[in-house]
């Protein structure tokens, strides 16, 4: 089975991949501006960045997350997954830098948020910067709220909005808590996320 590991994301942290790994930040207690750089120095590793959060009303998030390959043949993929309610404030950086050693890298990058409230602020920053012609490398950004036709369908199947909504996130996460093969690590995170959507 995979390796997974938790990291609780608080001020400055530095992760080196030595090993095919599951990394998976619990971002439920970060309370001030944080960075975590994922750094590749062993050749032929790969990485899994999942990142899962809830902004409850008038809560703040500020992180940035980075790819660092120092050497060929690594890959990683950071997948980012928020959602937002009323007054909720998130900024995300997440950057992917390739150095001139490091061909034959993959690495990808993904952040979409989920609005659910009014008032609410996101700002989510990409990056990328590649000094090797021989890798693949690419980002995406995305920020939706949730359809009134969804709601109105789940309503009218006897769920209130507050019980509508929250089953519509434990979708929007789903697909990446599944990808965690450490069941122990999955059902912790999404018990996280449970209280979280429940407070």
């Amino acid at each position: 089975m995979r390796k997974a590991e938790i990291i609780k994301l608080n001020g400055e942290t530095k992760f080196y991949v030595t090993q095919d790994v599951d990394l998976i930040l619990d971002l439920s207690e970060t309370r001030e501006p944080s960075k975590l750089d994922v750094i590749f120095d062993t050749p032929g590793v790969s990485c899994h960045l999942i990142g899962l959060y809830v902004l409850n009303e008038n809560e703040k998030l500020d992180i940035q997350t980075r790819a660092i390959h120092n050497v060929r043949n690594t890959s990683c993929l950071q997948d980012i997954r928020g959602v937002l309610r009323d007054n909720a404030d998130s900024k995300y950086i997440g950057s992917i830098i390739i150095e001139q050693a490091a061909s034959q890298t993959e690495s990808f990058l993904d952040d979409a948020v989920l609005v659910l409230g009014k008032g609410t602020k996101n700002q989510s920053d990409p990056t990328l910067e590649i000094k090797n012609n021989d890798v693949k490398a690419s980002h995406g950004s995305t920020t939706g709220r949730i359809s009134d036709e969804e709601l109105f369908f789940l309503q009218s199947r006897g769920l209130s909005k507050n019980e509508a909504e929250n089953l519509i996130v434990e979708g929007f996460f789903e697909k990446l808590l599944n990808q965690i093969e450490d069941e122990k690590v999955r059902e912790e995170i999404f018990q996280k996320i449970t209280e979280k959507l429940n407070q």
